[in-house]
């Protein structure tokens, strides 16, 4: 004997009613105004970023993940031949995180062309890249030596370059996300949740409420004072070891490094928030070299 379902339970379950197909049915995998729509990829390389602010006046990235990749292209020379697009949203990139370099591969089939290819997360371009300056195939000498120091000027300049990058990575990486997360409103708070696919790097917190509220604790906010202290040691650093050289660790030429800096200084110069921004702009040598690699890097992006 079965249990007849209460009306309001029913009532509720037919807002959601159960469709069956005849045929096997699929969902569409893309959207008309997908880049990949027509089933085929760019016909060129295509680096996919966040938008820019605007991008009539500059293709750099507003997040400082994809300006970093932007860099790395730009100063390694291979920019030129690949094109920027915002079109493809983050949740079609792979694992949900931009930027992705799209690589078209022209296949034959029935004497009909067409144009197939392959998208690569951030971490498979530095290989690409190798490829295309065929560095992989160095003959042993000067070049390859070079490629084995990956530009530093000894080993202990590349060893040295870790540190710094982890600096830039932790200490000015946590104090621009923590200026723009104290600036969302506690009404955004309540009805946006971080995505589940997209973790993020712990920063020193506090609840949002406590013992004292009417409201369940819940959340937290970011403790600003502690990060925008090592945010500006970060800074003091990192002025005091570029000096006047025209790359970092004294580099004859541009390097990952260089990339990681100019992204994070880049982004803190932009910043809407005056913390972050002036704290920046106190280092003139910091921002004479912002400006000259910005300027460097954006005679080469095209979209």
């Amino acid at each position: 004997m079965s249990v007849p379902m209460p009306k309001p339970l029913q009532r509720f379950y037919s807002l959601f009613p159960l469709r069956i197909y005849d045929e096997p049915f699929s969902l569409p995998t893309t959207t008309s105004t997908s880049p990949f729509a027509s089933g085929t990829g760019p016909a060129h390389p295509t680096l996919f970023i966040h938008p820019p602010s605007d991008p009539t006046k500059s293709l750099l990235s507003t997040d400082v993940e994809c300006v970093k990749w932007q860099a790395y292209l730009a100063l390694r020379g291979v920019s030129k031949s690949i094109n920027i697009r915002w079109d493809l949203s983050p949740e079609g990139a792979i694992d949900q995180r931009l930027p992705n370099l799209y690589l078209p591969v022209k296949q034959m089939q029935n004497v009909k062309a067409e144009m197939k290819g392959e998208l690569l997360e951030s971490s498979r371009i530095p290989s690409w890249v190798d490829g295309e300056l065929g560095q992989n195939r160095a003959p042993r000498g000067e070049d390859e030596d070079d490629h084995i120091l990956e530009g530093y000027v000894d080993e202990d300049a590349r060893d040295e370059s870790r540190a710094w990058v982890m600096l830039l990575e932790t200490d000015i990486d946590a104090a621009l996300r923590a200026t723009s997360t104290n600036r969302d409103s506690f009404l955004k708070r309540l009805i946006t949740f971080p995505s589940p696919m997209v973790p993020e790097r712990p920063l020193l917190t506090k609840p949002y409420t406590g013992l004292s509220s009417m409201i369940t604790p819940f959340g937290s906010a970011v403790i600003i004072t502690p990060i925008l202290e090592r945010y500006a040691e970060a800074l003091k650093a990192l002025s005091l070891r570029l000096g006047g050289s025209r790359w970092f660790l004294g580099s004859r030429g541009p390097t990952a490094l260089d990339s990681v800096a100019f992204a994070y200084l880049h982004s803190a110069l932009e910043s809407l928030y005056p913390e972050i921004r002036e704290e920046a702009r106190k280092w003139v040598n910091l921002v004479a070299w912002e400006q000259r690699v910005r300027e460097s890097i954006s005679a080469s992006l095209h979209h």
